[in-house]
């Protein structure tokens, strides 16, 4: 869950949430994301679960599988050591880890590729009817989130 430090609501929300999971005795993360733009991870989100709708695939494969592995690769695919047994291995980083240029990068990539390879266009930001498709692409997701 995203929380807004400049909302008096959200923060109660956080704090409540964080003594919840200390209470529990339950491992968690914080994290802070303001190395990238949350617009931009929206943005990104709608647009892999359109393209998963579009194309027939679940939203999980169509992020890790197309996006991830197949057409961003030298972005997210990286090989590791493990500290227990020195073996390397090939891991996908998430996206929670790409800074800005990274994440733009890979969001460029996305609207290329699904272009190209998928005949999926999405509404470019410059048109000055953005706003609208946005708006339609997100009710289309929404009405169809089931299969995704």
């Amino acid at each position: 869950m995203i929380y807004n430090p400049n909302s008096e609501h959200d923060v109660k929300k956080a704090r409540v949430r964080f003594e919840q999971l200390i209470e529990k005795g339950k491992p968690f993360e914080l994290t802070d994301i303001s190395k990238r733009s949350l617009k931009k991870n929206a943005l990104l989100h709608v647009y892999l679960q359109y393209l998963a709708l579009e194309m027939g695939w679940t939203l999980s494969y169509t992020k890790q599988r197309i996006w991830k592995a197949r057409w961003c690769k030298e972005i997210f695919v990286i090989k590791r050591t493990s500290e227990k047994t020195g073996e390397q291995f090939t891991d996908i980083r998430s996206s929670a880890d790409l800074n800005e240029e990274e994440m733009q990068k890979a969001i460029d990539i996305l609207i290329e590729k699904a272009s190209l390879e998928c005949h999926v266009v999405f509404p470019s930001k410059t048109s000055p009817t953005f706003d609208n498709d946005f708006v339609m692409m997100q009710n289309e997701v929404w009405k169809n989130s089931q299969y995704l």
